[in-house]
């Protein structure tokens, strides 16, 4: 079994890397708002 903060940070990862590329296609955003 993996230590669960391994899997904590795998699954934050994919996570964020799913969110990044939602929002990277919605390029009319400003980008006041994107940071």
């Amino acid at each position: 079994m993996k230590p669960f903060w391994k899997v904590f940070i795998q699954v934050a990862l994919a996570l964020i890397d799913a969110i990044q590329s939602v929002f990277g296609k919605d390029d009319d955003t400003p980008k006041a708002l994107k940071s």
